[in-house]
């Protein structure tokens, strides 16, 4: 199930903070700002940069009562709004900013980052792009198309937007994390522990970073490039074991994984990432404690307590990877299981779950032109500060069947059609047993039933609310489900992770009748039936 979790974080002060890298040019906009906007607006804006949302709406709603530059402040409020993970209040203001100051840019891109929130992505391309492509001076408009070309899984075209975005309003702390993951990429693993020490001085409560932290100086310690194969492996071809959770029927497929020599199987979870063992695994395996942690995930609970670990060795069919690090969960079981495994684990390779089959298959990804061959390693834990890649998009015609998916970390979004009335984003989920869609899409499009009674569990226990939607049919990359019984509960959690609408899961019962081949680096995904499966 979806561990909850992946954030972009605020790195771009810490660096200016341990490298004075931008503190110039943060003054010279800081003086250019105050020249263009009146002093009540650049107050509001400023309470806004510095996270004081409470005070930067009040300041905004004091604007707007006197009448002062009301459609720039409403389109502030909906920034404001969209921090707080107010996405209605968001929406009314910024029909409220387009109707005052129809003209502004301003309107028009914090509307655009309205649709964006909503997972209209196509719509906030275009608000975006109109801003972009004429040059126009407003760095929010070339960090929605950062965000979106992020998504995109096109990391160049993410590094040329966050640039210029950059260059236009350095002191824009959103601008800042985007671009600072971006630099982060650039230096070397020492660099980054510098940056590190700077930042928690200043924020030691930081608990996900100082476990980053934790990490680097770890692997700086043992000198040696994590979970990197030991055997060069064109392909890998081994048994999916059906993981059931009551009854006959599997409620998934388990992928067994040795480490440091001891056996486990490992739920196979699109929604995951990383590899999460149980305590009882770990200490089988001699997993060596690296620094706590929290897991975040599915149910009301709240994050559980783990730890991360170091495995000597981790074998995977006849593959074997050296020196990585994977997430503990204290407790004897994961969900009832030895563990997850994130199959953006295998990121750097074609994976392929050939569900009716019950096989998993790893192969290369198509060549880029003049680039490198992808490393063959794991990415064997989840973290907080995903680095990112600059690699170029594959477009040649070896990936024509594909569809392509937006990407949110390891999250994988596809547009789903429900019931022929409207197109939604879903997540898909292979570790979620059963489909799932929101308590709002399905009231839009499908029929509500609470007499069942449901339980729906994850990482952290139980979900409240949950519901049944009947009859639905389900439209998604040339493939239709038709008279589906879905799970429905409220995934605003989903949604405010990932920063833009999660209206369901695709999950096991839906995905079982599939192969399913993903391709990480290129955002890409194939669904094919067992009938045209291409073994």
């Amino acid at each position: 199930m979806h561990r909850i979790g992946f954030r972009l974080s605020v790195f771009g002060t810490m660096i200016c903070a341990g490298y004075a890298l931008c503190a110039a040019k943060i003054s010279d906009r800081e003086s250019e700002f105050v020249t263009t906007t009146s002093a009540s607006l650049k107050d509001a804006e400023h309470l806004y940069r510095v996270h004081q949302l409470n005070a930067a709406a009040r300041e905004y709603e004091a604007l707007i009562a006197i009448g002062a530059q009301p459609g720039l402040a409403y389109a502030g409020l909906v920034r404001v709004y969209l921090k707080q993970n107010d996405l209605p209040d968001a929406v009314e203001a910024s029909a409220k900013a387009l109707a005052i100051a129809p003209d502004a840019p301003e309107a028009h891109v914090a509307g655009g980052e309205v649709y964006f929130r909503e997972g209209r992505i196509a719509e906030a391309q275009k608000e975006f792009a109109k801003f972009a492509r004429k040059g126009v001076k407003n760095a929010r408009a070339y960090l929605g198309m950062a965000r979106i070309y992020e998504a995109e899984s096109d990391y160049q075209k993410t590094t040329e937007m966050a640039d210029k975005a950059y260059e236009i309003d350095p002191s824009d702390p959103d601008v800042q994390s985007l671009w600072a993951l971006n630099w982060l990429a650039t230096v070397s693993l020492q660099d980054r522990i510098t940056v590190l020490h700077g930042y928690l001085a200043d924020d030691p409560g930081d608990e996900d970073m100082r476990n980053e932290l934790a990490v680097f100086q770890d692997e700086a310690r043992r000198n040696t490039s994590p979970c990197r194969s030991s055997t060069k492996a064109d392909s890998l071809e081994t048994n999916l074991q059906p993981v059931s959770r009551s009854g006959v029927q599997p409620a998934g497929y388990g992928l067994k994984i040795g480490l440091n020599d001891v056996s486990s199987t490992l739920l196979v979870d699109t929604g995951s990432s990383g590899i999460l063992i149980s305590s009882k695994i770990a200490e089988k395996a001699g997993i060596e404690r690296i620094a706590p942690i929290r897991v975040g995930g599915i149910g009301a609970n709240g994050a559980a307590p783990g730890y991360i670990g170091y495995a000597k060795t981790i074998q995977v069919g006849g593959l074997e990877f050296h020196s990585c690090y994977v997430d503990v969960l204290n407790g004897t079981s994961v969900t009832g299981r030895d563990g997850l495994i994130g199959t953006d684990t295998f990121s750097n390779f074609l994976v392929d779950l050939d569900f009716p089959r019950a096989k998993f298959r790893l192969s290369e990804l198509p060549a880029l032109q003049n680039e490198p061959a992808p490393v063959e390693a794991l990415d064997s834990r989840f973290v907080s500060l995903k680095i990112p890649e600059f690699a170029k998009r594959y477009d040649g015609p070896g990936m024509k069947s594909f569809t392509r998916v937006w990407r949110f970390g390891h999250d994988l979004l596809v547009p789903v059609n429900v019931n022929e009335s409207g197109t939604f984003l879903f997540l898909v989920d292979t570790g979620a047993a059963e489909s799932v869609i929101s308590r709002d899409a399905a009231r839009k499009v499908a029929i509500m039933h609470a007499d069942a009674p449901l339980k729906v569990a994850g990482v952290n226990g139980r979900v409240v609310k949950v519901f049944r939607a009947t009859g639905v049919t389900l439209t998604f990359a040339n493939q239709m489900q038709r008279n589906l019984d879905l799970t429905s509960f409220d995934t605003t959690a989903f949604s405010n992770s990932t920063g833009t609408e999660v209206s369901g899961l695709l999950g096991f019962a839906t995905l079982k009748n599939f192969e399913m081949t993903i391709d990480y680096r290129d955002g890409l995904i194939r669904f094919g039936s067992p009938s045209k499966g291409k073994r």
